[in-house]
């Protein structure tokens, strides 16, 4: 029971810093803000909606799209309504609504042909979050600063694991990373949040070591703070990354199966927990506070993600596998049964057999959000990092290469 009302009381201090993060954000002057929206949607109305990042392939397409979206918001934001403001999120909208680019750049430009859009079924942090850095520094400063981010978590990260985990297994984290083509997440508005909370979330769960209990709350407010921040792009890698980083860090023959398996079901749970609710809080509040029924509004949209008549749940999980580079899956998944053949052991079937569960992860979701990933897989195939991770690792766990430091120093603990 105490532990119960321990996540209650966090879930509900986590509740009130949103919003009061999100009231904040909104009381900001919007001088400045204006300023440097402006000359951003000028930026991306000259690149379009869908350009590509260093490699001309639909795979590395940057979302200015969306991008767009988050600053049309920004932009819209009222300052002297800053409750409201933080409730619906409103946005200005016109026809074509494919070209958010081109309606960003008429918006900074005084056009007055547009209709406001409530978008309060999401908690928009990110909007909240950008508007402040926004409001000291360019957009392009932004940029560069979600890039060094990344790049600084991502290298922190792997300095953290290779000395517990070793050489082959922190190739893996590499291997996965490029293959679903990260490098072209870095300086979107859209992408960041996610990859940040899950490089963040993994450093933390290495830094853990075999707390069960600290994993558990780890897991539960880094749900939270995805639903937070995330606009249903990748959030399960938050759920898969670390997850497969505390699996790989206590592969030893020692194990118990049952106890794993359990261990993971919990921590699968809370992370779901953490995710819908913080998920349906906003849809409460939102009704409250805005008088109309948001609930209604996130069943719409839910069904719309879930349902579709021209394809099958099948369809989506194809044509996201299809957006990766197969040849070089291929050629990765040679390169680690290679290293494993060397020093083969029977007893890493368990282990194996734990990764490959987790690797389902994924596909699960395509299964239930099958119209939502069909369309946009050119994104969505990025939750693959998983799957990807889980596969090398799979085949890791039958290495009995003494020599080579695969296990944990705690996993005799």
């Amino acid at each position: 029971m105490r532990k119960i009302v321990k996540f209650l009381v966090v879930f509900v201090i986590l509740i009130a810093s949103y919003c009061i993060f999100a009231v904040l954000s909104c009381m900001l002057p919007d001088q400045a803000v204006k300023c440097h929206v402006k000359k951003a949607a000028a930026t991306l109305f000259m690149e379009g909606n869908y350009p590509r990042a260093i490699i001309d392939e639909e795979a590395c397409r940057r979302d200015n799209f969306t991008d767009a979206l988050i600053l049309n918001q920004i932009y819209t934001i009222d300052r002297t309504r800053p409750v409201r403001s933080a409730t619906a999120v409103t946005r200005m909208n016109m026809d074509p609504m494919y070209d958010q680019t081109g309606i960003l750049y008429k918006l900074t430009q005084q056009d007055t042909t547009f209709v406001p859009i409530d978008y309060a079924r999401y908690w928009h942090g990110s909007t909240f979050l950008f508007r402040i850095i926004l409001a000291i520094t360019s957009f392009t400063t932004l940029q560069r600063l979600m890039s060094m981010t990344i790049a600084l978590l991502f290298v922190i990260f792997i300095c953290c694991y290779y000395p517990r985990a070793g050489l082959w297994k922190t190739l893996v984290w590499v291997v996965s990373w490029v293959l679903v083509n990260g490098f072209a997440t870095q300086f979107s508005m859209q992408f960041f949040p996610i990859w940040a909370l899950t490089l963040a979330a993994s450093i933390l769960v290495v830094r853990a070591g075999s707390h069960a209990p600290s994993l558990g709350m780890l897991f539960f407010v880094t749900a939270s703070l995805t639903s937070y921040f995330d606009l249903l792009t990748t959030p399960v890698l938050t759920l898969g990354w670390p997850l497969l980083v505390w699996l790989s860090l206590y592969d030893s023959r020692e194990q118990k199966m049952a106890g794993k398996i359990r261990q993971i079901f919990l921590i699968c749970l809370l992370w779901s927990v953490g995710y819908i609710l913080t998920f349906a809080t906003k849809w409460l509040i939102g009704t409250v506070v805005l008088g109309k029924n948001v609930f209604l509004d996130a069943y719409g949209s839910a069904i719309c993600h879930i349902t579709a008549e021209e394809h099958t749940r099948w369809d989506t999980i194809v044509r996201n596998i299809e957006m990766l580079p197969l040849d070089m899956v291929c050629l990765s998944l040679i390169f680690f049964a290679g290293i494993t053949l060397f020093h083969f052991r029977m007893s890493g079937g368990k282990m194996a057999l734990l990764y490959l569960v987790v690797a389902t992860g994924p596909l699960l979701w395509y299964i239930v959000l099958y119209q939502h990933d069909y369309m946009h897989n050119w994104f969505t195939y990025r939750l693959l990092a998983v799957s990807l991770a889980a596969l090398f690792l799979s085949l890791l766990s039958w290495n009995g290469d003494p020599k080579r430091p695969l296990t944990n120093r705690y996993a005799r603990e």
